[in-house]
């Protein structure tokens, strides 16, 4: 009788549990932080620029995942190694979804393949690794807050409302639930004047993501002057 696998990743067409593979390591380190430092001469310690906007910034992260196949014919072995490579590598930047982390995913390409023919088990070895975004990004655009997600996950879920009828001035907050700042997108109907915090941007009717408009984590004050419905867009970044 088989063990029925429950933990598996979905990137693009490739779905680890279709293809028999019982995940047996997950790595996911912390990312590597983009550092600028200044060694002066005659001066103690050294000097630190690298959170000089007020976050730190960090590199991308690799996630290496490794599954085993169990029972399967050599012959066999040969084609699950062959749709593993196609259905992994010839993809660029992508949504990686996994198990371990319900209700987010990684962006990132696959880095690298290795097989190993395992001849106790009569199957495979199989390290893949992906080179990913460092945050972890929510899979829910606010506001889609639905009753059962915010029943299922109460610690991590806020109701947020994001969408306002505007007629003249009208004061909200924003909340932003993630680890990092995040540039909103802004959809609306008529042209408006925005401030986020101290920071102050003109939108137009349709779609628009300012360069300075972000959403700082924690609550934002917002300031939105026009006539209309506007409406912001975005997801949460998280460190995990």
């Amino acid at each position: 009788m088989a063990v029925e696998i429950k933990e598996f990743i979905q990137f693009m067409n490739f779905n680890s549990k279709n293809e028999k593979l019982y995940l047996v390591e997950r790595q996911a380190p912390t990312p590597d932080e983009k550092e600028i430092i200044k060694d002066l001469p005659f001066s103690q310690g050294v000097l630190d620029f690298s959170a000089l906007l007020g976050e730190r910034v960090f590199k991308n992260r690799d996630i290496t995942y490794k599954f085993r196949l169990f029972n399967t014919p050599y012959s066999e072995r040969k084609f699950v190694e062959r749709r593993i490579k196609q259905h992994l590598m010839l993809h660029t930047n992508q949504k990686l979804f996994e198990t371990h982390n319900v209700n987010y995913y990684w962006l990132g390409k696959c880095k690298s393949v290795e097989v190993e023919n395992d001849y106790k088990f009569n199957g495979l070895l199989v390290t893949i690794v992906f080179n990913c975004y460092p945050f972890l990004i929510g899979e829910k655009n606010k506001f889609d807050d639905i009753f059962n997600e915010l029943y299922d996950n109460p610690r991590e879920v806020i109701a947020n409302y994001t969408k306002y009828e505007v007629n003249g001035k009208l004061k909200f907050p924003l909340f932003n639930a993630g680890s990092v700042s995040i540039k909103p997108t802004i959809t609306a109907d008529s042209n408006f004047k925005v401030t986020v915090n101290e920071d102050t941007a003109n939108i137009t009717s349709g779609d628009n993501s300012d360069y300075y408009l972000s959403l700082k984590p924690g609550v934002n004050d917002v300031m939105v002057e026009g006539y209309g419905t506007i409406y912001f867009h975005f997801r949460k970044e998280v460190m995990a």
